[in-house]
């Protein structure tokens, strides 16, 4: 039996188009979960106590004495 190569190639294209499709989905409900993890006006973050962010999202996690502490008591 003989393969039809251009079948072939727009079946891929129309899978590449379709995974691209769900790729920009996720991204786009990604950026409106970030958006929705603003925390209230009076809360602090809890490892640097500055307001307008929660632990998770702390610029002080990736710090080089947090990642050192992290690995050294985990």
């Amino acid at each position: 039996m003989e393969w039809n190569t251009a079948k072939l190639q727009v079946g891929a294209l129309q899978d590449y188009e379709e995974v691209l499709g769900l790729v920009l989905q996720l991204e786009q409900m990604r950026l409106q979960r970030l958006a929705m993890r603003v925390p209230p006006a009076d809360y602090l973050c809890h490892l640097c106590f500055q307001k307008g962010h929660y632990i998770k999202d702390c610029p002080q996690v990736h710090s080089e004495f947090w990642c050192i502490h992290r690995v050294t008591v985990m």
